[in-house]
Parts: structure tokens; C-alpha cells; sequence
């Protein structure tokens, strides 16, 4: 779930991400070609993908959707607006292009299940993939970003844009005390700014622990600023810069690994099975 589904109109433009303890941002983005072959993230290790889809060019584009499975394919057919149809195919056939990157398989043969959700056991924890030994990941896609989180570990990635006043003030009071209290020390101008990059951070632990808002959202305080209480034992949490975007990951570990930030072209969604020929890349990780 992002901001958007609090939000009864469109969300503004987020300022720069501010809040943030200088060593929680992770690097850059940098520029790749769409992969045929990955090796998995090991340790606490994460590859993190980023796609821009401008909406007006998904309406207007014949998307790759045959790679889709018939769960996806009734879902995108629910949305009611064509912008949000088209978003979440991209995203999917996006998610899709990459694990079979990882696996070795063509986009079509992912299948994915889901885990028992850790707060009630129910058929809606994290999403899993059927194959053996096979990447945690995590898909988020907000606007016109596609957030995709992929480590040997679980993984969660939230992106979100700014919202409008009115859901500030609705959702601030779910989350932590010591979060509020960054939210309220802030100038009022500041303060949606504040609250997004605050949400990214929690979504982001929520889906890495796999139950989503299944926990209630103020158990934990996520927020990494100075003088607020440690985040959780165990999860390495971070701010990822993308512009006026709030984006965060949160990966499981002791330790800070290596991440890896990505950024894909547009293309790859509408590519044929197997690649984009002259841009897919194969090796290493790195």
C-alpha cells in the first residue's frame, strides 16, 4: 500500500528528502542496461532497480503484458483509470524481466506464491518464488517510479510521493511516538516532507518483515534521526535518492552490506521474452 490509497485526490510533488542522518543515504542510481543473467545479492548484499514510466507515455504504449500470469493480468484488468492499469503492468512486467534474470528463466516462467502473513497466518504474507534457493524481493511503484528490491535476505522497498495535508494529519497518528514527534517538530512547510520520508521508511520495514500493515505501523520506530530510539535489532534501513521521490529499503542484518542502485530504461517493458536485443548485459553482480 503507498500514500495514494489514503489520498481522495492526486498527490503533490515532494520536496527533497529531509530528516535523514547523513549515512543512512545510500549512493546514486547509475544508468544500466536491462540484464539477461544476475547473480543473487549474498550476505546482507542488495541490487535495488529503478524505473521511471512516465505516465502519459504508458497510456499511449503497447505494454509487454503477454509475460503476465492470469492473478496479474485480472488485477490490472480492475483498475478503473488506464494510467494506473498501465503503471502496474510496467511495474509487473519489470519484476518479471528481472527475476528471470536471477533464475535463469524467461520472464513468462516466474511463478510466484504467497508466505503465511507472521501476524495471522493467512494466505497474504510476503510474496515468495516457486524455485529452489530462490531471491527475497520486493516491488514498490508509485507515479511514475517502479521500486524494485532484490538480496539473499528479506528485502522491502517503499517509494512514495508527497501527499496532500489533509492525509498527513490522518496518518501521522499511526505511526510511533518518536515519529510523530519528528512530524510535529517540524515547520509546518516541511512537515508532508517529513511524514513521506517517514512512511517510506516504515513500509519499506513492514514488507521486509513480510506482514505489510498487518503490524500495526506504531510498534516500531523506523525513523533513523538523531536522539530517537534505535531501529529494529536485526534490519539495516536506508534512504535511497531519486529526486523529489521518497524512497527506502530495508534489508535483514546485523551488518551494512553492499547495495547496488540501478536505473533501467524504459524500454525493457516492452521487449520480447529473453531480452532487448543490444541492451541486455550478462555476469556478475558487479
Amino acid at each position: 500500500m503507498t500514500l495514494q490509497n489514503f489520498e481522495a485526490g492526486p498527490s503533490v510533488d515532494a520536496a527533497a528528502p529531509v530528516g535523514a542522518a547523513a549515512e543512512e543515504t545510500v549512493g546514486v542510481f547509475e544508468p544500466a542496461a536491462w540484464p539477461v543473467a544476475l547473480a543473487v545479492p549474498t550476505g546482507s548484499d542488495a541490487d535495488i532497480w529503478l524505473l521511471r514510466v512516465p505516465s502519459a507515455w504508458l497510456t499511449e504504449t503497447p505494454l509487454n503484458d503477454a509475460v503476465l500470469d492470469g492473478t496479474e493480468r485480472r488485477r490490472a484488468a480492475a483498475f478503473i483509470h488506464p494510467a494506473d492499469r498501465a503503471g502496474y503492468v510496467a511495474a509487473h512486467v519489470a519484476l518479471r524481466r528481472l527475476l528471470g534474470a536471477y533464475l535463469g528463466v524467461s520472464a513468462r516462467s516466474v511463478r510466484y506464491r504467497r508466505d503465511p502473513c507472521p501476524c495471522c497466518g493467512g494466505p497474504h504474507g510476503r510474496p515468495t518464488l516457486l524455485a529452489s534457493s530462490p531471491p527475497y524481493f520486493s516491488l514498490s511503484h508509485a507515479g511514475d517510479l517502479v521500486l524494485i528490491g532484490v538480496a539473499g535476505v528479506p528485502i522491502g522497498v517503499d517509494v512514495e510521493r508527497r501527499p496532500q495535508a489533509h492525509t498527513v494529519t490522518a496518518v501521522s497518528g499511526l505511526l510511533h511516538p518518536c515519529e510523530r514527534d519528528g512530524i510535529t517538530a517540524a515547520a509546518p512547510e516541511r512537515r508532508a516532507a517529513v511524514f513521506t520520508r517517514l512512511w517510506a521508511r516504515k513500509e519499506a520495514y513492514l514488507k521486509g518483515l513480510g506482514s505489510g500493515l498487518g503490524r500495526a505501523p506504531n510498534l516500531d520506530c523506523t525513523s533513523g534521526d538523531p536522539g530517537a530510539p534505535a531501529p529494529p535489532a536485526g534490519w539495516q534501513l536506508m534512504d535511497l535518492p531519486v529526486g523529489t521521490a521518497h524512497v527506502a529499503a530495508a534489508v535483514r542484518g546485523t551488518a551494512p552490506g553492499e547495495v547496488v542502485l540501478r536505473e533501467l530504461g524504459v524500454e525493457g517493458v516492452l521487449a520480447p521474452f529473453g531480452g532487448v536485443p543490444g541492451h541486455g548485459s550478462t555476469g556478475p553482480r558487479r
